[in-house]
């Protein structure tokens, strides 16, 4: 872990209010910023949102030899409109260091002014993966029951995830508190 104080501007200290309000959108450059910046100095990348659990080691499914074409693999976001066909979650995924995935990020940082103006990266990503998707892009979508999206799980039914995931992503959630209160009711608040 690197934590670089100065390439990407200033970030806030607190939590965003709210999915999509100003502190949560300006956390979109230096999370998209990151991924183009390793990727250009030849590496693998590994991308995941701070509210992920890891109940077991992903790389035993992301590494596996049998995935070894693949460019990008994303977690499954749920049945949400907004990132149809695909349903790509940005807050977990893995691009293999190629051409096409560099190609693939590289597009997505260049639509940018979209993701200010969409106040969502994710948004961007799907538009994007659905316009490779086919092409020269090698995608999967990972299996909801080893990678678990918080659409499996809400504070009315905090037990709805699968039995033995992965890991375990608490996104569909407002806000940070709401996160907090749904990880504890899942018995997955380990601090």
């Amino acid at each position: 872990m690197y934590c670089d104080e100065t390439s990407y501007g200033a970030q806030s200290k607190e939590a965003a209010q709210a999915f999509g309000d100003v502190t949560f959108t300006r956390m979109m450059f230096p999370k998209t910023a990151v991924v183009q910046d390793v990727l250009n100095l030849g590496y693998d990348v590994l991308f995941q949102d701070v509210d992920v659990i890891w109940k077991k080691d992903p790389g035993a499914v992301l590494f596996h030899p049998q995935r070894r074409a693949l460019d990008a693999q994303f977690m499954y976001d749920g049945p949400n409109d907004l990132y149809q066909p695909l349903h790509a979650n940005s807050g977990f995924f893995f691009l293999r260091n190629t051409r096409a995935s560099t190609t693939f990020w590289n597009l997505v940082c260049r639509h940018f002014d979209e993701v200010l103006h969409l106040q969502s990266q994710q948004r961007v990503v799907n538009i994007v993966l659905a316009a490779r998707y086919g092409g020269d892009l090698a995608l999967d979508i990972l299996d909801e029951a080893d990678f678990a999206n918080g659409h499996l799980f809400s504070l009315e039914n905090p037990h709805g995830l699968p039995d033995d995931p992965y890991v375990v992503h608490c996104s569909w959630t407002s806000n940070i508190e709401h996160k907090l209160r749904k990880y504890r009711l899942a018995g997955l608040w380990y601090l």
